[in-house]
């Protein structure tokens, strides 16, 4: 099955190995010299842009051509990019906020959720992203009512350190809880992408409120991602990125993609 007809029918795809092991190997010293200094679990963007090495990845070519093939267009990034650190979400949907006409089932993908997992994902041990697969081609009713009983529906995504795992942002999903104390950090580089032109500024707004207002299930957590949220406005292209970002940017593989400005 090719990647644009699992995303339409299953509303998921992995994309294997998009990084090695010596670049795992980066982002995760990366992130500990970061926690450090702020202790913060969920990284601020402007931290992760501090380093080429760590944000260069979400430009990778292998990334980049992925995301454009499942969108058939070019399309824009948010700044919304972090590493989180064994930050477990209940289940949720990143849908449910926008416009119902981005919501409905029949719509084409229009926005959608991006995860390099920098571990192997273990049902046992955790590590990655448990979802309702179908999900995103079902009205709120039906999904609340299959949570009922999720066990039922739940797939594990099974995916090893360094793939990527793209999801459309109307499917209903989870972090895979670990069973046992896990042998490992959990670590996640994850952001969104989003080939709507029209509802890309409310969605900037959603980000925005969200350093002020509890309005998502992870908000209500004990590790807040408020400081996260509140670090957004401060990510402006083009003085906020290293050189070298902005030469891959202009290089080659993303020449109409916009990432966009603060939302204040």
């Amino acid at each position: 099955m090719n990647i644009i007809k699992q995303m339409s029918e299953q509303g998921y795809v992995v994309i294997s190995e998009v990084i090695n092991k010596k670049e795992i190997d980066i982002i995760r010293e990366y992130y500990k010299k970061i926690l450090e200094r702020n202790n913060l679990s969920t990284l601020l963007p402007t931290d992760v842009l501090k380093s080429p090495d760590v944000f260069n990845t979400i430009l990778k070519d292998k990334v980049v051509t992925a995301i454009r093939e499942l969108f058939s267009r070019d399309f824009s990034l948010f700044p919304n990019f972090t590493i989180r650190e064994s930050v477990y979400i209940p289940w949720h949907n990143d849908a449910y906020f926008l416009p119902d006409e981005v919501i409905n089932p029949e719509v084409p993908l229009q926005f959608m959720q991006c995860a390099i997992y920098l571990q192997d994902n273990d049902p046992e041990l955790g590590g990655g992203i448990t979802l309702i697969p179908f999900s995103h081609r079902l009205d709120q009713p039906t999904v609340k009512s299959m949570l009922n009983t999720p066990q039922a529906y739940e797939k594990v995504i099974m995916s090893k350190a360094g793939d990527l795992i793209l999801w459309d942002n109307r499917i209903t999903h989870r972090s895979t809880y670990p069973d046992k104390a896990p042998d490992n950090t959990k670590l996640a580089l994850q952001w969104t992408v989003s080939a709507s032109e029209r509802h890309n500024e409310s969605y900037l707004q959603y980000l925005q409120d969200r350093a002020q207002c509890s309005m998502h299930v992870s908000d209500y957590l004990l590790k807040s991602p408020k400081p996260y949220f509140a670090d957004m406005p401060n990510v402006r292209y083009p003085d906020s990125f290293h050189q070298d970002s902005l030469n891959i940017h202009g290089r080659s593989c993303l020449p109409s993609t916009r990432v966009k400005k603060s939302a204040v």
